[in-house]
């Protein structure tokens, strides 16, 4: 697993939107981590992975761990929303999905 390029840079800018109390975007370029395992696999050539929707948003399972979650969404009803096809990295299938100028949203918990 490589260094999380959001450790420090990132970790700072969500403290700065809690501490704010507004919701702000912060941009992750062309940054890719596995939503389950938290792997930075923006250079990782695998293909494979996979999308689901649940707890407000769209969560995207890495190569590192599409095998393991595919069964556990299944059995908790939850839908896969797409899969990575072959001869694509999973990173950049990740980035056309959420185009040139993706953030993340951060709010303080309850707020809107």
């Amino acid at each position: 697993m490589t260094e999380n390029p959001f450790s420090l840079p990132f970790s700072a800018a969500v403290m700065a939107a809690l501490d704010g109390g507004t919701p702000a975007p912060i941009p992750v370029d062309r940054t890719v981590i596995c939503d389950c395992c938290g792997e930075n696999v923006t250079d990782d050539p695998r293909a494979g992975g996979l999308t689901f929707n649940g707890l407000g948003g769209t969560w995207a399972a890495g190569p590192c761990c599409a095998k393991r979650e595919e069964p556990r969404l299944r059995a908790s009803g939850t839908p896969v929303a797409g899969r990575c096809p072959e001869r694509v990295s999973f990173a950049d299938r990740v980035r056309a999905m959420r185009g040139p100028d993706a953030s993340i949203k951060v709010t303080r918990r309850g707020a809107r």
